[in-house]
């Protein structure tokens, strides 16, 4: 189900890692260091390293004794600011091993956020385990992205965000392991799927604060009670966003009432006109008691004007509520995908009714303004 529309003479990667598993990047017309991350957690370009310069990293002598050296030290002077620039370059160039322990000097600033993306993600592997302390943001969206490997006792994780698993869900497809591996402490925000048994593990996340959770048919009702039973044991948890993908998960799953007290969202994906009730009961019996939803999403859909109506009659028929948004802002309402097939008349029309019935607004928005919405 879719949520949303020649030999190396010697790898950068540690022998740990077996350097015919891991794939090698041929990318090399999009060799930019990342600097602001966009909404898929890609980085923005913003400078080249020369490319002369890149051809001699990949061709380098496997035991030549001071030309990693050298072009570590030429790559450094073209401009490479943190580690995330070195992550990008190693990435795409397969720098040798003794070139990597060159890179480590350059490393050095105490306050560095290092990203980790499917762009990333070999890279990381290798650099993390000999950089010294670092804050650490995982931020992954393929499928095939191997997680393991990139846990390490001294790093601080901040972010852990499982795109795949989140939009995804499954019995199966859950993040549970890299959750039990990663240094619980200092998370911030977390996004992807759990079990019950892993859901519970979030209550030794004292600093956590934004919570995006994916649920399946078989443990929707397990997780829904523990979310009830740790709230109180997360003191900073300010927003939570409950994905469920509502072709596959059954309303009786879906019977427990999130708590008060925070900022909630229900992001409900597959939806369609045969579905329109069945998306009712699951928003009223989820639905917060006292403060109602911050926003209800449906990513993926392509509902007309007149299935989008018969949709809020039942919420609201349903006693649905949806929090007052400030029109041309990101905060609260009814969304839908910029594609649905409504005139901007319409949606006016439709904001105007969601309005009279306490649904906030009604309004489309990109895929990635949706993601932003949800955070």
């Amino acid at each position: 189900m879719h949520y949303f529309h020649g030999p190396v003479p010697d790898r950068l990667f540690p022998a740990a890692l077996d350097p015919a598993k891991v794939p090698r990047s041929r990318c090399h017309h999009r060799l930019a260091p990342p600097g602001p991350y966009n909404t898929h957690g890609s980085p923005a370009p913003l400078m080249s390293v020369p490319r002369p310069i890149l051809h001699v990293v990949q061709d380098l002598p496997r035991d030549h004794p001071t030309l990693p050296a050298e072009v570590v030290d030429l790559l450094a002077e073209t401009g490479m600011k943190d580690c995330n620039d070195w992550l990008s370059v190693l990435e795409d160039t397969e720098v040798n091993r003794i070139a990597l322990a060159c890179v480590v000097k350059y490393i050095t600033r105490d306050k560095e956020v290092v990203k980790v993306t499917d762009n990333t993600i070999n890279s990381a592997k290798a650099l993390l385990p000999i950089i010294s302390s670092k804050e650490v943001w995982i931020d992954l969206c393929r499928k095939e992205s191997d997680m393991q490997g990139l846990i390490f006792e001294h790093h601080q994780y901040t972010e852990l965000s499982l795109n795949h698993q989140y939009k995804h869900p499954d019995q199966v497809n859950h993040c549970d392991s890299l959750l039990c591996a990663t240094p619980r402490c200092c998370l911030r925000v977390f996004k992807g799927h759990l079990s019950t048994a892993g859901t519970q593990l979030l209550q030794e996340c004292q600093d956590l604060k934004v919570l995006h959770l994916a649920v399946c048919d078989q443990n929707a009702q397990g997780v829904l009670s523990v979310i009830r039973a740790i709230h109180p044991s997360l003191p900073r948890l300010s927003s939570l966003v409950l994905h469920i993908p509502i072709p596959a998960v059954r309303t009786d799953r879906c019977t427990m009432r999130l708590p008060d007290g925070l900022q909630v969202s229900l992001v409900l994906s597959g939806m369609n006109k045969k579905l329109l009730e069945k998306a009712a009961r699951i928003a009223q019996a989820l639905q917060p008691t006292m403060e109602g939803w911050r926003a209800i999403m449906f990513p993926g859909s392509s509902m007309t004007a007149d299935v989008l109506q018969c949709l809020l009659e039942k919420l609201a028929t349903a006693g649905v509520k949806v929090w007052s948004s400030v029109e041309g802002t990101l905060d609260g309402g009814i969304l839908v995908p910029e594609t649905s097939p409504i005139t901007e008349e319409e949606e006016r029309n439709l904001s105007s009714l969601a309005k009279t019935m306490s649904l906030g607004c009604l309004s489309r928005k990109s895929e990635d303004l949706m993601e932003v919405e949800s955070l």
